[in-house]
This record gives C-alpha cells, structure tokens and sequence, in this order.
C-alpha cells in the first residue's frame, strides 16, 4: 500500500498518539525504567499537542489507506553562540525529541525514510542544516 506523507497537524494528534504508545511499550520491554505513562495514548496526546504548538515546530504524518503510520515532529534551533546549548547543536538545527517521532513497527525503516525526506525538505527550505534526533541505542528502524 501507497504511503502518503503530508504535514503534521492537530488533525493527526490523537492517531499518532498511538503509534508512539505502541512503540514505547516495546520501548519499555527492553528498558523498563522508561516511563509507564506514555504508553497511555492520552499522555502522549498532551505532549505531542505541547510541541507542536512551541515556536518553530515542523512535522509530517505518514499514512497508509488514510489511518497513520508514523509521524516525525521536531523543532528548530537556534541556540546562542556563548550559550551552553550550543556546545550540543549547531547554530540553525533542528531537533526531534524522543516523543516526536514513531511508526508502526512493520515496515518501519521505510516509514521513517519517507517522513524525513519530506521533512528535511522544509528544514532545508528554513536553512536547517543539522538535523538530530533523540532515538533509543538498538532501535533497528530509526
């Protein structure tokens, strides 16, 4: 089936919110001290509304048959040239906290492709040239 990538708004809230508390609770089988709340879609739901509404927030969704697969959500930073922040990025970055991204574990790898090839698209057109993202050490598909 087709995936279609288009950009990330409320409307894909509560859809993505799922995906993220399925993939935390695999999350959780390999780390248990992550934290149990996010495997509730309503908690997720919360957090990933706070984000998308910080300034500078840019996100995608990625559907199959219009039910959502993934989502990657990230936000540009510019930290100051003296700050402590940018010892840790780049002036004119982008950054995807650990929430802000998830797909449906089968066919991951390819989801997740899609979704930063559109995303790095408008980054890019934003002069976001260093791109992070928080992701778990033996996560296969990120």
């Amino acid at each position: 089936m087709r995936t279609v990538v288009e950009p990330f708004g409320r409307e894909h809230l509560e859809a993505a919110s799922e995906v993220f508390a399925a993939r935390h609770a695999g999350d959780r089988g390999r780390w248990p001290y992550l934290p149990a709340e996010y495997e509730m879609g309503s908690q997720v739901c919360l957090a990933l509304a706070d984000l998308l509404e910080q300034e500078g927030s840019r996100g995608v969704a990625a559907l199959r048959g219009g039910v959502v697969v993934g989502y990657v959500l990230g936000k540009a930073m510019f930290p100051a040239t003296a700050s402590p922040a940018a010892s840790v990025w780049r002036p004119r970055s982008a950054a995807v906290a650990y929430h802000g991204h998830a797909a449906h574990a089968g066919g991951a790898y390819d989801i997740y492709r899609e979704m930063y090839a559109a995303l790095t698209e408008q980054w890019l057109s934003q002069g976001l040239f260093a791109h992070y993202a928080s992701v778990n050490s033996c996560d296969a598909a990120t």
